[in-house]
């Protein structure tokens, strides 16, 4: 074998001398933010529906063309938005009040109420649809501010762990404090301690106490970047409340038939068959059966996700008697499905309890009264 050696003579040229320097910091694009109450995401300007976003998402700018912004959203899905519902700064409630005037002024109480849905913005939008004569929605709106602030809906989240639910205590934007239990200190700040009892209400049973297992900040919506305190409990229930729960949390549904025989009379009451219905549940009613079918109504291979078309038939089933509660159209993103069917508020009417992406409690006629943050905006 022979090595070849390259070696330097005094006759060599000395070798270049390299100069180091430090490494540039390259800053991350500023994002912009939804200034929309809902903002949709689509394909291409005017094109077709990709999901949509909530107020105050952060959205990274790929492209500007005319009145149409190319934008990536937190968990990377890229599309087009209205460029005039951007803006380079998170909204809060107090500055759109402050903007509500003019022809502007319901369209800035709307994102005041999405931004804060407490009982001065909620109200604030109530009397401005009753100004201007649209009673059905000042009633809609008016129904939110009488629900008791303290009755939360539990949703399963996909963050939890199996058999556990949470109660969203408060929201954030950003991802503020990673997945991590809550400190004293910050225990303190949110007004919580682990060692209170909550009321936990199950679709069917009398309500019971529990202690959180834990209270975290937790991710909400990747799709928003939205985070939040999560009171989280080791149960199987559909809401929670910290004071003193009504009276008819404390008595248990019982029904006078199966669940099987409801959910059959249920199908023959509205023409479907297990085979042609897409999902059916079911919940304690009273002395019957909620049951929910839905089934979508166009061709899911034709269209995208976002554009598929459901339709929900709601009956109530007892011993005696089979009849529609609601028979509605929806999309299938925001489609949900049923929970339970309780009194939650102690008036003496049930509401509905639904789940999935987010945790909602309607009203006998389909009006939100409460609702979680939605863990997928439909992108």
């Amino acid at each position: 074998m022979i090595l070849l050696l390259a070696c330097s003579t005094p006759d060599s040229p000395p070798p270049p001398t390299v100069e180091l320097t430090q490494p540039v910091e390259v800053a991350e694009p500023a994002p912009v933010y939804v200034h929309a109450s809902v903002l949709k995401l689509r394909d291409a300007p005017e094109g077709e529906l990709l999901g949509r976003l909530a107020i105050n998402s952060p959205l990274e700018v790929l492209e500007v063309q005319g009145d149409w912004t190319r934008v990536e959203v937190a968990n990377g899905k890229q599309g087009w938005v209205g460029s005039a519902y951007l803006g380079e700064v998170e909204l809060d409630a107090e500055y759109a009040v402050s903007q509500a005037e003019g022809e502007m002024r319901l369209e800035w109480l709307q994102r005041a109420a999405a931004i804060q849905p407490d009982r001065i913005h909620l109200g604030a939008l109530a009397n401005e649809y009753r100004t201007r004569g649209d009673d059905d929605r000042a009633d809609i709106v008016e129904k939110q501010l009488r629900w008791p602030e303290g009755i939360f809906p539990l949703t399963h989240h996909y963050m939890l762990d199996d058999g556990q639910v949470a109660a969203q205590w408060r929201l954030h934007r950003g991802d503020e404090g990673g997945w991590e239990s809550l400190q004293a200190q910050e225990l303190t700040a949110e007004g919580l301690t682990r060692a209170e009892d909550w009321w936990l209400l199950p679709a069917s049973g009398p309500a019971f106490k529990a202690k959180p297992i834990d209270i975290k900040h937790n991710g909400i919506n990747e799709c928003a970047g939205t985070s939040g305190v999560h009171v989280v409990f080791e149960a199987e229930a559909i809401a929670a409340t910290r004071g003193q729960p009504p009276a008819s949390w404390k008595t248990a549904a019982e029904p006078g038939l199966a669940e099987d025989e409801a959910v059959a009379k249920a199908l023959q009451h509205i023409g479907r068959t297990a085979s042609d219905s897409g999902e059916t549940t079911a919940a304690p009613s009273g002395a019957g059966w909620l049951v929910r079918t839905t089934w979508t109504t166009n061709d899911e291979a034709e269209v995208e996700f976002y554009e598929v078309m459901a339709r929900t038939v709601d009956v109530l089933v007892t011993e005696d008697e089979v009849g529609t509660l609601r028979d509605f159209q929806i999309d299938g993103m925001s489609t949900q499905i049923l929970r339970g069917h309780r009194d939650l508020d102690g008036d003496g009417t049930p509401e509905l309890v639904l789940g999935g992406c987010a945790a909602s409690f309607l009203d006998g006629e389909g009006n939100l009264l409460r609702e979680t943050e939605w863990a997928c905006c439909g992108c």
